[in-house]
């Protein structure tokens, strides 16, 4: 059997230390923990355990109504932009 991927449209913020209060907004409060000054690579949490690194994607999806952190790399590789 051969199956493809449904097109899906996401709604996506890439975290950077410059962004956190619009990541914190983007995902209704659940980003936190961030460290932003004084360390080499900035770091927040979603829901307090999943680690999200500067440069990572934050992806709501819909099927799950959850938000998750996807690599850079793999968001690259997966999404691309859409104007409406």
């Amino acid at each position: 059997m051969k199956f493809i991927t449904r097109p899906q449209f996401v709604e996506a913020i890439q975290f950077t230390r410059d962004n956190f209060e619009e990541v914190v907004k983007f995902t209704n409060g659940f980003a936190s923990g961030s460290h932003l000054q004084g360390y080499e690579e900035a770091y927040c949490y979603l829901y307090q355990n999943d680690l999200v690194v500067e440069g990572d994607w934050i992806v709501f999806d819909e099927d799950s109504n959850l938000f998750k952190a996807v690599l850079e790399k793999d968001f690259q590789a997966k999404y691309e932009a859409f104007e409406e």
